[in-house]
């Protein structure tokens, strides 16, 4: 499994031209697994959620949600991530230990969350800095999934002249991660990034250096 951030705040410079996104920013945290599954997401929206309830229509219920002062993850709500990725995890920690690959970001290095985790059977691994562009997968599939969220939102613009603003991103997401994400399209991903199967033959030797045994 692995995370990431998923900053939607804009789209492409042709979409945003079009008034179709406001500057609302929501974190995704998302995750994918080996297999090609997709765990339910986790947003996160600046200042609150979305006033009302329409906003729900058509969402899984199973996601997540929470705020933050400026839409981005911190340590409490890392935390709280954790306890939400667990939570959907059961059945596959009651069959052993499982993997989570993070980026080295700072608000993960938190020690309750890593103690929260490791009770629960989920083992965290950090990847190095400046590695995730080539050992993360979720890198790999997500210009997909970005591609597929443009699309619909253009499609909603022209059709019904709405403007998407934070409270539609939820359902847009819901929508564009079945079509982009495939199982295949994710395992891919795995393989390419050589997470799974583990494969160091696969990694581009210009990304590698040669340890100094004296050093």
């Amino acid at each position: 499994m692995q995370h990431l951030f998923f900053k939607f705040q804009v789209g492409s410079s042709r979409v945003v031209k079009r008034n179709i996104y406001t500057l609302d920013h929501v974190t995704a945290m998302m995750t994918s697994c080996a297999n090609g599954d997709i765990l339910p997401s986790f947003l996160i929206f600046k200042g609150a959620l979305p006033e009302g309830a329409k906003w729900m229509d058509g969402v899984p219920r199973s996601w997540g949600f929470a705020a933050s002062e400026s839409g981005f993850m911190n340590a409490d709500l890392f935390r709280q991530w954790c306890q939400f990725l667990i939570k959907h995890l059961q059945v596959k920690l009651r069959h052993g230990k499982c993997i989570l690959i993070l980026d080295n970001a700072s608000f993960h290095v938190d020690l309750k969350s890593a103690e929260l985790c490791k009770a629960a059977g989920l083992e965290l691994v950090c990847l190095p800095s400046n590695a995730s562009h080539i050992l993360q997968p979720n890198d790999k599939f997500f210009h997909l999934l970005k591609n597929e969220i443009a699309e619909r939102a253009e499609i909603l613009h022209w059709l019904n002249g709405l403007v998407i603003c934070k409270g539609k991103l939820p359902i847009l997401l819901a929508q564009a991660i079945p079509a982009a994400l495939t199982k295949q399209n994710v395992k891919t991903a795995w393989a390419h990034a050589t997470c799974w199967p583990i494969d160091i033959k696969k990694v581009d030797q210009k990304y590698l250096a040669v340890l100094d045994p004296e050093g």
